[in-house]
């Protein structure tokens, strides 16, 4: 693994938010900023939000320090205000891109080298990816048929915001890209929420 792999798993064993439900990793904060900011709605979605994140627009977090999800969290809300959710979907593949050409892809890499490029493969092993860069999300993946699974995603905590999920499914159409074949990743279903948790499913297909 890289050294900046090593030291982004070093800097959460050190964090402040160590109890937070969620967390991501300040590069996947700082996705968020650049995209809002690509898309020309960075005045907009700082009209609309907290100090705290105000703060964050006006001054990005630290690349490998862990943040409780608080400003993702609002950051990915506003865009779905002022965005849509198709927004939302393309900031999850934006991040995808620029994560897994980064601090994930030793993994990434080596998960596709040991077990092969197959949507079956990327989609069992999202925990071992995921873990670098967020906390909290959690991955299961069923198989449906030869060219179809299910993917059920647990997110901790209470009343994770919709726009989440709408990221991650954008996460998951970058993967499924990865492996070279052609298929789609459906809009998410809630399948069951509390205040401890509240778990969704895509249903993934490929040619």
């Amino acid at each position: 693994m890289s050294a900046v792999a090593g030291e982004a798993m070093l800097a959460a064993t050190g964090s402040g938010e160590e109890n937070a439900a969620r967390g991501y990793i300040g590069l996947s904060v700082r996705c968020g900023i650049d995209f809002i900011k690509d898309l020309g709605l960075t005045a907009k979605v700082r009209a609309d939000a907290s100090p705290a994140t105000q703060q964050a627009l006006d001054n990005p977090p630290a690349k490998l320090g862990w943040h409780d999800a608080t400003v993702l969290d609002e950051l990915e809300t506003l865009l779905l205000k002022h965005g849509g959710r198709e927004a939302c979907v393309d900031l999850g593949h934006y991040a995808g891109v620029s994560l897994g050409g980064g601090i994930v892809k030793p993994v990434l890499g080596f998960a596709l080298q040991i077990f092969g490029t197959t949507p079956q493969t990327i989609f069992s092993n999202l925990d071992r990816f995921y873990s670098i860069v967020t906390r909290g999300l959690h991955y299961q993946f069923e198989s449906i048929s030869e060219k179809s699974g299910r993917l059920i995603l647990t997110a901790d905590g209470d009343n994770p915001p919709p726009a989440l999920f709408d990221v991650c499914r954008g996460n998951l159409i970058y993967l499924l890209d990865l492996t070279g074949v052609t298929g789609t990743i459906d809009p998410y279903e809630v399948r069951s929420a509390d205040s401890t948790k509240t778990v969704v499913s895509f249903t993934a297909r490929w040619e």
